[in-house]
């Protein structure tokens, strides 16, 4: 699942955007990515690639997992704005970001707009090793709390088939790259950018939700190229990521076989 609903809210009366954000918060804006993540991106690139088939040997099965809401018990957005923005910021935006909960939950505010709101307020200008301490020690110290039994014996399942693995997420790859790195899986999420070393606020390129999901999938793998397809989420910004899968799993249950177009 990725951040909707009571996460959104709670972050929401935690944080919120000045004035000016307000005016400019809305406009959905891609923006290119700088040099410094323009690498990042490369090198994420050439993880991915790593875990592809090669040639036109099919490999065994290709295995999604959404993150918050299926493999942990709850969204994860929350808590870690909590650990990681400045206290002085968490105080504000207790007033400021009120608008932006009262507009998403009166549907005139996508949850898109939203947690671009609440993540420029939070992050704007916070050092880049700041956050990434800040995510490292959140997988390290949050998540193994939080984490669902049966969702890792699934992950342990497929690892045993000899399958490739890889997390399809919304949240922020501050901590869910340190937390797949140890877990020995691929990640595909979404990242804020940084210039000079500090965050800017806004999100590299678009949030991996809804069809940016599949569309980044398409992009990392061939799915022609694997045996089988298994997709593991539980909201509907997880469908379709779901509809890329021979075997769909929404919230634990398995879903009716989806017609492939690849």
């Amino acid at each position: 699942m990725e951040v909707t609903g009571r996460a959104i809210a709670l972050a929401a009366l935690q944080m919120a955007p000045a004035a000016t954000l307000m005016a400019h918060g809305l406009r959905a804006q891609v923006r290119q990515p700088s040099d410094e993540n323009a690498q990042v991106h490369r090198r994420a690139g050439r993880l991915a690639r790593m875990r592809q088939p090669k040639g036109n040997s099919r490999m065994a099965n290709l295995a999604l997992f959404d993150f918050d809401g299926t493999i942990t018990t709850r969204e994860m957005m929350r808590d870690f704005m909590l650990r990681a923005v400045a206290p002085r910021r968490l105080a504000c935006g207790k007033v400021l970001l009120a608008p932006w909960y009262g507009g998403y939950k009166l549907g005139v505010v996508s949850g898109t707009a939203a947690r671009a709101a609440i993540v420029r307020f939070g992050f704007s200008g916070v050092p880049l090793d700041v956050l990434q301490t800040h995510g490292a020690a959140f997988a390290a110290e949050a998540l193994p709390a939080v984490l669902r039994p049966e969702a890792l014996a699934r992950i342990r399942w497929h690892r045993r088939q000899g399958d490739t693995v890889a997390v399809v997420s919304g949240a922020l790859d501050l901590y869910l790259a340190p937390w797949c790195h140890t877990h020995g899986l691929a990640l595909i999420c979404s990242a804020l950018e940084h210039r000079h070393g500090r965050f800017t606020g806004r999100y590299l390129g678009a949030q991996c939700v809804g069809e940016e999901k599949a569309r980044r999938v398409r992009a990392q793998y061939d799915l022609a190229a694997y045996e089988r397809v298994y997709a593991y989420g539980d909201t509907h910004e997880d469908l379709p990521l779901l509809d890329l899968a021979h075997h769909r799993f929404y919230r634990g249950l398995e879903l009716p076989a989806a017609a492939t177009t690849w």
